[in-house]
């Protein structure tokens, strides 16, 4: 799209709000949607930082009453010491790498599945979505049954204390698959056909094409993938029996009911950095890919 069309669309767009306001019902409209969204902004942040300065806070001032909404004495030294205290490097490192398998397995696999339902369409696709809607309605309950087929005597394998459950799992994700499959179905068919034309191969049009047009797509799987891989308890809690690679979650809940309240919060507060972060950079990343918008020719 050039600058010029650009330009045209947003001030139409600018128009169009412009003669919206001016109708009652349409402002009223939209000022309830922004107060709603100013109370969710509100409520979604206020647990975050009721954390963050409790963990800064004396232990006797949990017991106030009336309660300390501010710190009456700050003491942000208390997270280095958790960081030592509990050995934070080793679990960081470890649900770090669990994460980035489930993100690295999870957007290559199910990206090509998706390609494949989507522009190869092999016999039985439609099959073969109506099983993925099916597992995707399947209780997580019956997910517990996975511990009991990760060891293979008759093969010599056993996967238990070993991620590869985890990315095998996140390599076949129905939600993931579905959403990639809505996005390639938009791609216009003329672009595959060129490509063909040209002698590019399906894996060729697949990495080259059809991914790079969905780096927004990819960069907000990336987000979800990675925000709860870092935040998943139960699957590290049933397959990583060994605590020298038992991932972050894990680790705090074990300790939690034996520890102090402020000692809790601490860690709590060191659990929710690294998704923090990692949002903030990819978010970057994401907004500069949807301002690019469009297909270029």
């Amino acid at each position: 799209m050039s600058k010029k069309a650009s330009t045209k669309v947003q001030l139409n767009n600018r128009i169009f709000s412009v003669m919206d306001m001016k109708n009652p019902k349409a402002k009223a409209l939209y000022t309830a949607i922004y107060i709603y969204v100013i109370i969710l902004c509100i409520c979604s942040a206020v647990p975050i930082l009721w954390t963050v300065l409790s963990a800064t806070k004396d232990i006797d001032e949990f017991y106030r009453i009336p309660p300390t909404i501010l710190p009456q004495s700050f003491h942000p030294e208390k997270f280095l010491d958790g960081w030592k205290k509990f050995d934070f490097t080793k679990y960081y490192l470890n649900t770090f790498f669990i994460a980035i398998g489930y993100v690295v397995f999870g957007i290559i696999s199910n990206g090509f599945m998706a390609y494949a339902l989507s522009r190869l369409k092999p016999k039985g696709y439609k099959l073969i979505l109506t099983l993925f809607l099916w597992t995707m309605m399947l209780p997580g309950s019956m997910a517990a049954q996975m511990k009991n087929i990760v060891n293979f005597p008759l093969l010599h394998i056993n996967l238990t204390n070993t991620p590869w459950p985890m990315w095998i799992m996140a390599a076949g994700s129905p939600f993931m698959v579905i959403w990639f499959k809505g996005y390639f179905d938009t791609i216009p068919l003329s672009i595959i056909e060129s490509a063909k034309i040209d002698g590019a191969t399906n894996v060729t049009i697949f990495g080259r094409i059809v991914m790079p047009m969905a780096k927004p797509i990819i960069l907000t799987q990336a987000i979800m993938t990675f925000n709860s891989a870092w935040q998943d308890y139960f699957w590290p809690m049933l397959l990583l029996k060994d605590k020298n690679i038992q991932t972050i979650m894990v680790r705090v809940l074990a300790m939690q009911g034996s520890l102090a309240v402020d000692e809790q919060m601490v860690l709590l507060t060191l659990v929710m950095i690294p998704p923090i972060i990692f949002f903030i950079i990819m978010q970057k990343y994401l907004i500069g890919n949807e301002n690019e918008g469009g297909v270029k020719g």
